[in-house]
């Protein structure tokens, strides 16, 4: 876990770490993990070493769209 960011958990990434939450739930330009995945920023971007694929970063962005829903009951 670097930054104390936590994304296996709603209130990990909910919480966020030390740059604060990490999704905004329905809103894809005020959410820091999806400006990290699509490499927007040299400094944020995740994962660093190489950028997801597309249908990856596709998926999250779904997911962040949907409202981040925790799949577990």
């Amino acid at each position: 876990m670097e930054g104390g960011l936590a994304l296996d958990t709603k209130s990990g990434w909910q919480t966020g770490g030390e740059a604060g939450p990490a999704v905004q739930p329905g809103d894809l330009a005020a959410s820091p993990l999806i400006q990290a995945v699509r490499y927007q920023d040299e400094t944020t971007a995740m994962p660093p070493k190489a950028k997801l694929p597309p249908i990856e970063i596709a998926l999250l962005e779904t997911w962040v769209l949907l409202g981040a829903p925790d799949p577990r009951p």
